[in-house]
């Protein structure tokens, strides 16, 4: 396969993720892919980076009917298992019907969940080894094919950049708060990042999104807190105990 992996960051990466693509490349590799990887830096604006190795890609490897795989990473995820990543891009490759596929990826704030959707029943600790359809997922680890990606910035390109024709594929939207039972708040929303807004355009354009969950990865951050709210409450008064020392 020829592939792209799509790399955006901010201005640098954790030293154990940028390893952990060392080991993915190589893997990629030896396995026989044509790898080419694309990096932009967005000026603190993750949107702007992630357009910009859009038009990178556009512009700079040539016939794009030969592209098979565009993968992107995000600048602090570790890829803990490169043979799993190789499977996942494989499905994507060789299943008819099959567009866009992600690996299931960690938020890094309470609340934590596998993807964003709302009809799947998934709590943090659940292990499905399988492909699932959802309504949105994280870009951690994100596949699309090259005929989807030649589709995003060809005819689907619905925005423009500032720069030049460079196509706009990622924005941020903005979701209503809900309350307990799912309703949503009068007068309040929040921001919804540029990952589960392009989710929202892929499905409204027809496109089904597949998570696969068989796909380890890791998330680095100054703070990660995992699994369910209560253990992250448990693990912020652990440290508040810890800093007042002993008695």
């Amino acid at each position: 396969m020829k592939i792209a992996i799509a790399l955006p960051m901010y201005s640098d990466a954790p030293a154990l993720a940028a390893v952990s693509w060392i080991g993915l490349d190589r893997a990629l590799t030896a396995a026989g892919h044509d790898v080419a990887w694309k990096v932009r830096i967005g000026d603190g604006i993750i949107q702007r980076a992630r357009n910009r190795v859009c038009g990178a890609i556009a512009t700079g490897l040539g016939d794009l009917d030969e592209l098979d795989v565009v993968l992107w990473l995000d600048a602090d995820t570790v890829v803990a298992e490169p043979e799993a990543v190789q499977r996942m891009l494989e499905t994507l490759h060789t299943t008819d019907g099959i567009e866009f596929v992600a690996a299931a990826s960690r938020l890094k704030r309470p609340g934590m969940q596998f993807s964003a959707s709302p009809i799947l029943p998934l709590q943090p600790h659940d292990e499905h080894d399988r492909l699932i359809e959802v309504t949105g997922v994280g870009a951690s680890c994100m596949a699309w094919s090259g005929q989807l990606f030649q589709h995003l910035v060809g005819e689907a390109a619905w925005f423009k950049t500032d720069e030049g024709d460079a196509p706009r594929i990622w924005r941020e939207g903005l979701a209503e708060l809900v309350d307990d039972d799912g309703e949503p708040i009068p007068g309040y929303c929040r921001i919804k990042g540029e990952d589960l807004t392009l989710c929202d355009d892929l499905r409204g354009m027809g496109i089904t999104l597949w998570c696969d969950m068989a796909v380890p990865l890791g998330h680095v951050g100054a703070f990660n807190f995992a699994g369910t709210f209560a253990d992250f409450r448990e693990q912020l008064e652990a440290m508040s105990d810890a800093s007042q020392g002993p008695g």
